[in-house]
């Protein structure tokens, strides 16, 4: 158990992530209740307020704050962990919308919305120089009406890849993205001017012949009228 860990941020540190603290326990007492003893039992606590820390590697003692009544800890005035702590730092990167899936057919996306271009990514300093942008997922499958979500930012590197390591401020942003109604209408192309005596218009074709239009229900009927 680690404790006190927010006494590295007033000083500008942060532990490097995937560290594995293990210390290993000489233990006294009757052979069936050694044999029987199991890790769960003890209580092992590293206290970051109890000593002066800094960037690089800390050899720091722990302590033993709970234990089996019947079992003796022959070693537990000499227990050490190393601690790699590094500089905290912070920054602003970038935020995008990525949009995964379809709507329903007959609808579609507009351009979503961000509740904020940017955010602030804090940790330790060698990953927050890998730190390229920032990103809000979000699913759209099937939808047949507007999404505003609450959605988690994850952090990525320049390939694309999620980083763990770092932390963003704020967790989550809101996320708006409009979906509307689908039509297929017909071109209507009309023409200005008149065609010389000696030709004859025969005819005029559109290419495409219809277009999709996207937009609210009465917008779609007044745009249907003029274009039938």
């Amino acid at each position: 158990i680690i404790k006190n860990e927010d006494v590295l941020y007033r000083s500008n540190l942060v532990l490097v992530p995937n560290q594995n603290f293990q210390v290993t326990l000489n233990l006294k007492g009757p052979i069936n209740d050694i044999y029987a003893v199991k890790e769960q039992q003890f209580r092992v606590v590293l206290n970051l307020d109890e000593y002066v820390l800094k960037k690089g590697e800390n050899n720091i003692p722990v302590h033993i704050e709970k234990s089996p009544a019947n079992i003796k800890i022959i070693n537990s005035d000499n227990l050490w962990v190393k601690v790699n702590l590094d500089k905290l730092t912070t920054k602003k990167i970038p935020l995008k919308l990525k949009v995964a899936g379809k709507a329903k057919e007959g609808y579609y996306p507009l351009t979503g919305e961000l509740s904020q271009k940017r955010v602030s990514i804090n940790g330790p300093s060698k990953y927050i120089d890998l730190a390229y942008s920032a990103v809000a997922n979000i699913n759209i499958t099937n939808l047949t009406q507007d999404i505003d979500s609450e959605v988690e930012v994850k952090v990525l590197d320049q390939d694309g890849e999620v980083l763990n390591t770092v932390k963003s401020l704020p967790k989550t942003v809101r996320v708006k993205v409009p979906i509307r109604r689908t039509k297929t209408v017909p071109i209507n192309v009309k023409t200005t001017g008149e065609v010389d005596d000696k030709k004859q218009l025969k005819d005029i074709i559109s290419l495409p012949e219809k277009v999709n239009i996207v937009g609210e229900r009465s917008e779609e009927r007044r745009v249907g009228k003029e274009c039938m």
